[in-house]
């Protein structure tokens, strides 16, 4: 066990320059490939994974120690 608490956020593909973003990244196939590839039938936006890690960072996550918070729209539950 480690001294210090690890929590850890788990993505997936996430809509950037690289992977998906309009005018960008991976071709309009390849895009609709990964989107079904997740339940939630989308990818996730940067903000959404920064909400997460907002949320980490709060008080109202002072309880939440050494886990792994999924932000992959269902990628891993499938």
């Amino acid at each position: 066990m480690s001294a210090f608490p690890q929590t850890k956020i788990g993505n997936a593909y996430t809509i950037t320059n690289i992977c998906g973003h309009k005018g960008g990244g991976a071709s309009e196939i390849i895009q609709d490939m990964i989107v079904q590839m997740h339940p939630m039938m989308c990818m996730g936006r940067p903000q959404e994974i920064a909400d997460g890690i907002d949320w980490l960072c709060s008080d109202e996550a002072s309880f939440a120690t050494e886990t792994l918070l999924n932000m992959d729209g269902g990628f891993t539950a499938k």
